[in-house]
């Protein structure tokens, strides 16, 4: 299995010294402007919809922007009802929408999928907790994890567990801290990294970790500020982060970048008042190149802007590693295209297992035989003093 991560130092220079370097306009949509929607890319495809759109008017539309050709395509409008504040994610050739918004006390628990090669919905298991909207959603492997939220007078910390294989909703995982919604919710290498958001009397700023192995909750030490309705996404062992606004409703413009090479000390690498643009959608495409669709402008009025933030400027900033093979019970094979000095494997209580110095290599084979069976990281550490983190299952 090969790897891929954006050494983001090496870039920072290059990518953040101007605001006039760092957003290119990409597209104007042609539908109506507006904030809190959906998009996701798939397939060459940012596809998007639903939101609250100039006019005061919640949306059931739905569409594409091909990044090849440069064309926006309309398709039907959503089977389920009209809605904003959904949480949406990509599985395979499919894309979810779960739960939102239509009206004061019109709220949702239903789950859809669309098809991205025939362009047909399709009605899915409904979650079994309760109605809501400004929602999370994670994929890990072959399950999401859904939930968060609120109605008109909760805010949930109920999370649940989905099968895409089986349709089914397997159990119910509760958040240990205070219910929340519009909150940051990510996957990094198998876990989900949760927190931030808005309750019922303030705005968070702490982060959490999920271990779905071991069905617990860890608090992550960092100090971000307390926001809600943030765009963001993630590549690597990284995090980007846009905009958000506080309790009071005070619209924040700033972009950062959050490292998690070591999770348990994780780093921000940039914190710029670079993009202008807020509450809209983050969408990164197999190139890592960062797209900023719809949300609020400079002036705070809803925009049709499509926009690009490209983070791969410098090809040799990409970091390559092979494991192979992976899953494995005797030994697992190391190649990257970059020189790395030291290896670490910790298993998933974060004990070092194994720990390898060299002087400088681009290759390695690690004896796994003595191990036993589970998930393992495997921490890589550079020549250049960049590390990666990377899962390993002995089976």
């Amino acid at each position: 299995m090969t790897y891929k991560y954006l050494s983001l130092f090496s870039i920072l220079i290059s990518s953040f010294c101007s605001q006039a370097q760092n957003l290119d306009s990409v597209s104007t949509f042609p539908g109506f402007a507006r904030d809190d929607a959906i998009a996701e890319f798939n397939n060459g495809k940012i596809y998007c919809g639903l939101g609250y759109a100039v006019g005061f008017q919640v949306m059931g539309d739905w569409w594409s922007y091909d990044l090849n050709s440069n064309t926006w395509e309309k398709y039907d409008n959503v089977p389920f009802a009209k809605r904003q504040y959904s949480s949406s994610l990509v599985w395979e050739n499919y894309i979810y929408v779960f739960g939102g918004w239509s009206s004061d006390e019109n709220f949702h628990k239903d789950l859809w999928r669309f098809n991205c090669t025939t362009n047909n919905w399709e009605e899915m298991e409904p979650c079994p907790g309760k109605a809501r909207w400004g929602t999370a959603a994670i994929k890990i492997g072959d399950q999401a994890i859904f939930g968060f939220g609120q109605d008109t007078s909760v805010y949930f910390r109920d999370t649940w567990v989905y099968d895409f294989k089986m349709d089914h909703w397997i159990t119910n995982v509760e958040f240990p801290a205070e219910g929340r919604s519009k909150m940051l919710a990510v996957e990094l290498n198998g876990m989900a990294v949760l927190g931030l958001g808005q309750g019922k009397a303030s705005n968070f700023n702490d982060l959490w970790l999920y271990n779905p192995l071991l069905n617990n909750w860890t608090e992550i030490n960092f100090n971000l500020d307390s926001l809600a309705y943030m765009s963001y996404s993630n590549f690597g062992n990284s995090i980007y982060l846009n905009g958000g606004q506080d309790f009071s409703g005070n619209i924040k413009r700033e972009f950062k970048v959050l490292s998690f090479d070591n999770i348990n000390e994780p780093k921000i690498l940039a914190n710029r008042k670079l993009v202008p643009k807020a509450r809209g959608n983050m969408v990164l495409d197999e190139n890592q190149n960062v797209f900023l669709l719809w949300g609020l402008d400079s002036n705070s009025q809803r925009t049709k802007a499509l926009e690009k933030i490209n983070f791969s400027q410098n090809q040799s900033s990409i970091l390559e590693i092979d494991l192979f093979p992976n899953p494995s019970k005797k030994d697992v094979l190391i190649q990257t295209n970059k020189k790395f000095i030291s290896l670490k494997l910790l298993n998933h209580l974060g004990s070092v297992v194994s720990d390898r110095k060299f002087s400088s290599t681009y290759n390695y084979k690690l004896d796994i035989s003595n191990l036993k069976k589970g998930l393992y990281y495997l921490n890589v550490c550079l020549e250049d003093g960049s590390k990666a983190i990377l899962p390993v299952l002995i089976n």
